[in-house]
């Protein structure tokens, strides 16, 4: 009989330099019977009887294989005085032992390696620092089972150790048990290493931040009695090309970064079993882990990195198999991580508009869509780099609103949307998401180079006619990498310009008209504050809308249609809350019938929602006879085109009383408000001088103004309605 007392690996008896995968416990033992051989050794499992057919027996190559022969005698059990099936010394049928030391180096070694086709074969991992854990109180901080609550996410390095699928404790990186690694790491990040290169602990967590740490995992497809490497048993070579650099990756030069030691030395970890219940003798797993700093050389841009890894086994001396090509890593693409360092300056501002359009007769124009135009001092140094846009804040127009104390909150402005990244993965396999790119909103730049313009686009959720563009914008501006530069998301943008105040075009004033044989019927509503969908307006509006009458002359030339100016007339308020009187004034009239006021009350119900959100209105009207009267003057015939426009003007606030609605009676409520955002002694000055004007009387009535004619220029004009056309009758006198 024979023992092998060793990991056993059989050949192919038609190759005997192909190697089977026949993997057997350390601890147990096989008998080969060179006697009886009927068997095939093909798909043998674990501790079968292993033997050729001819009776020979195969031996793997490139180990150190013991084999111990010793006599066995034939017989019964009662024949023998001692039979032991678990000490073969106190067995008498055996006889002594001898011992043969056979070994020889192979003269290929395919398949050196696997798990080439794993995701994690190659990858880029680039790790933000641990954020910052407040110091909570255990006696307040506790979940139900009474443990303290932790909600944190995993450290840096516990972070990396299951990316890696390994083991991690503290600043350690260790294998799990029942499997054996050896770890590799570049001496860009201070470490220290096991003597057998079992477990790698690093000096410090930031050791681990502000870098990629590209990792290449993959299986040396032999056993651990497999002993065919050199001391130094792998070389390591790097290629690596920056986005802008011309040329492939391939035609750049291999960079030696240095060997990689595979001891013949089974860590504690290694030798215990495992979660499943198993040692993994049948391979070894090497883990390489090089630095790829992203930071641009002194006067280059953030860009993107290539990297491409090769790794060459050496063999010892006189031992030279056949191993094809070394073993080369796919290309890694590696978003740019470094931020862009300009900052924005903004220099002017103003209103773009679309072309104006009109018809023939000039009696009607279209609405103008208008956009905020922003000026800055510079365009962007990088040419894969745009000009972003996002709002922080927003507050409705003091000129509109009602000034109510609770809008006097200052508003909490958020941290830029991106992802956290804690640890952002890269393979070669990874598609250029551009993550943070919706965080902000691009600025359209002008195909003007000589100036830098840019326009703002609304923000998210609004149109031109939304009533929130009546209101104030506090915005931030950032430098950023555009779609054209691959990123990770918080090295997206730099810098950012704070700009409070900013308001974009007001919507446009409609104004409705329409005429009969007695008038002609104006209106236009009021502009309108919200602030957090709900509607704040000034009651009543503080703004005033006037409507212009004109009529159409054809000029002298006759090539073109004139607007003559015929009168002005400022538009009567009507509140709307009109139609809840109505109602009221029905159920007084129903009387006790109870369908019909149960009809009515529903409709109310109704109609109160409704005028909640509704806008103010401005109506007018002109009598025929008078509009005959004012044509008359000008001696243009009766039956002249006519058009109106409606413009609304802001109002001039002289007293606090005019600034904040029902302001005596929300004394107590304003002082606590300013008192509580602002100052103390402020929100005291406040009272006391609203004590005084509680002793004294109401607040001065404001003075009439006549904005468009003899105080023309003293008011600002908040918007005007397009040139509208009013509708022809033929008989304006029957």
């Amino acid at each position: 009989f024979i023992t092998l007392y060793t990991t056993y690996r059989l050949f192919d008896p038609n190759n005997p330099d192909q190697i089977l995968e026949i993997p057997i416990n350390w601890k147990d033992q096989t008998i080969l019977n060179l006697g009886d051989v009927t068997e095939p050794f093909d798909n043998v499992a674990d501790n079968d009887t292993i033997a050729q057919t001819d009776g020979t027996i195969v031996l793997p190559t490139a180990r150190d294989v013991r084999i111990t022969l010793r006599a066995c005698c034939e017989g019964t059990a009662d024949y023998w005085g001692n039979i032991s099936d678990t000490d073969p010394s106190m067995d008498s049928r055996l006889g002594k032992v001898s011992v043969i030391t056979l070994r020889k180096e192979s003269t290929v070694e395919p398949d050196l390696f696997t798990g080439l086709e794993d995701p994690q074969f190659i990858q880029g991992l680039y790790l933000q620092p641990d954020p910052i854990r407040p110091k909570l109180n255990p006696l307040f901080f506790k979940t139900l089972n009474g443990n303290i609550s932790d909600d944190t996410i995993p450290d840096i390095v516990q972070r990396l150790a299951k990316q890696l699928d390994v083991e991690g404790k503290e600043l350690t990186l260790t294998a799990p048990l029942g499997e054996r690694i050896v770890f590799w790491c570049s001496n860009m990040v201070r470490h220290t290493m096991a003597p057998d290169s079992s477990s790698i602990t690093f000096s410090g967590s930031n050791e681990l931040d502000g870098h990629w740490l590209v990792c290449t995992t993959l299986f040396i497809n032999r056993d651990w009695s497999w002993d065919s490497l050199d001391s130094l048993s792998f070389i390591l070579d790097r290629q690596r090309k920056q986005g802008r650099e011309a040329g492939n990756i391939s035609s750049k030069p291999w960079q030696s970064l240095g060997s990689l030691d595979v001891q013949r030395i089974a860590s504690f970890q290694a030798i215990q079993k495992g979660k499943d219940k198993k040692i993994h003798r049948e391979y070894t797993k090497v883990i390489l882990i090089d630095v790829v700093d992203g930071t641009p050389p002194l006067g280059s841009l953030p860009d993107i990195s290539q990297v491409k890894y090769r790794i060459t086994p050496r063999f010892k001396k006189e031992h030279n198999p056949n191993v094809g090509e070394p073993q080369e890593t796919p290309a890694l693409i590696l978003p740019a991580t470094v931020n862009p360092t300009q900052m924005p300056k903004l220099v002017g501002a103003g209103i773009a508009l679309s072309p104006y359009m009109r018809n023939v007769k000039y009696s009607a124009t279209e609405v103008r869509k208008r956009y905020l135009w922003l000026e800055f001092d510079r365009k962007p140094n990088d040419s894969n780099d745009d000009l972003f846009a996002r709002v922080l804040a927003y507050a409705p127009d003091q000129l509109l609103s009602n000034n109510d104390p609770s809008l006097l909150e200052i508003p909490e402005e958020s941290n830029l949307p991106l992802d956290p990244e804690y640890i952002r993965v890269i393979t070669p396999d990874s598609s250029h998401e551009h993550l943070g790119l919706n965080a902000m909103q691009k600025m359209e730049k002008s195909l003007d180079d000589d100036r830098h313009f840019y326009i703002l686009p609304l923000p998210p959720g609004l149109h031109h006619e939304s009533a929130e563009l009546f209101g104030f914008f506090t915005y931030e501006f950032r430098f950023g990498h555009s779609d054209r530069l691959w990123s990770t998301a918080q090295g997206r943008f730099g810098r950012a310009l704070r700009v409070a105040g900013l308001q974009h075009p007001a919507p446009s004033l409609p104004a409705i008209v329409t005429r009969d044989d007695k008038k002609i019927r104006v209106s236009s509503p009021f502009a309108k504050a919200l602030f957090n969908g709900k509607n704040v307006t000034s009651a009543p509006p503080r703004t005033s809308i006037w409507c212009l009458l004109y009529a159409q002359v054809k000029q002298a030339d006759g090539l073109d249609y004139r607007n003559i100016l015929l009168d002005e007339k400022r538009l009567i308020l009507k509140a709307p809350n009109r139609h809840v009187k109505i109602f009221r004034e029905k159920m007084a009239a129903a009387g006790n019938d109870p369908e019909l006021l149960y009809q009515l009350q529903q409709q109310l119900s109704q109609t109160i929602t409704w005028e909640k959100q509704s806008s103010w209105q401005a109506v007018g009207e002109w009598a025929n006879k008078d509009v005959a009267e004012l044509l008359y003057l000008y001696g243009l015939p009766e039956d002249s085109s006519l058009s109106i426009l409606s413009v609304e003007v802001f109002g001039q606030i002289t007293n606090i009383g005019e600034h904040i609605n029902d302001i005596l009676g929300k004394t107590s409520e304003l002082v606590d408000s300013v008192a509580r955002n602002y100052d103390q002694g402020l929100a005291e000055g406040m009272r006391q001088e609203l004590e005084m004007v509680k002793k004294k009387g109401q607040f001065p009535a404001t003075p009439d103004t006549d904005p468009l004619n003899t105080q023309l220029g003293f008011h600002r004009i908040l918007r005007t309605s397009p040139l509208t056309e009013v509708p022809f009758i033929c008989c304006t006198d029957c």
